[in-house]
């Protein structure tokens, strides 16, 4: 029998932050550091949106191959939240989107080093919803 999608283990070695806070609602994101490399490079990240229809999901557990993939090959990850509809316009989730990337440029350094992290090399990604914010972005 397959492994029903949400029976997959949380990566460990996380760190939880939150971004903004709007209307007392505090919106978080979730950066795994990439794998040790060898050659002591700073490491370039990915800023990855969840989907879920632009109305669930949450940073905290991406698509199973995501987080372990993507650190593997030497990628700091950064599962970001967003605020979701019927709450919110796409204008508001797109916000959330663009300053998720603005606190990761003014932060990943001070919490990856910045020796461990080259801050202007990064993808934009995300999958169904989460895809769409990132073109947006």
């Amino acid at each position: 029998m397959a492994r029903p999608l949400y029976d997959y283990p949380v990566p460990s070695n996380f760190s939880e932050h939150v971004f903004k806070t709007v209307e007392g609602v505090e919106i978080k994101l979730r950066i795994w550091p990439a794998d040790e490399a060898s050659d002591g490079r700073p490491r370039p990240w990915v800023w990855y949106a969840h989907g879920g229809a632009w109305f669930f999901g949450k940073p905290q557990l991406p698509n199973a191959w995501v987080v372990p993939g993507l650190r593997s090959r030497g990628y700091h990850v950064v599962g970001i939240g967003y605020r979701k509809c019927p709450q919110v316009w796409l204008k508001d989730i797109i916000d959330d989107g663009m300053d998720a990337w603005l606190w990761c440029r003014d932060n990943l350094e001070g919490i990856l080093g910045e020796t461990a992290v080259d801050i202007d090399r990064y993808v934009l990604s995300g999958e169904s919803a989460g895809g769409n914010i990132a073109l947006l972005v």
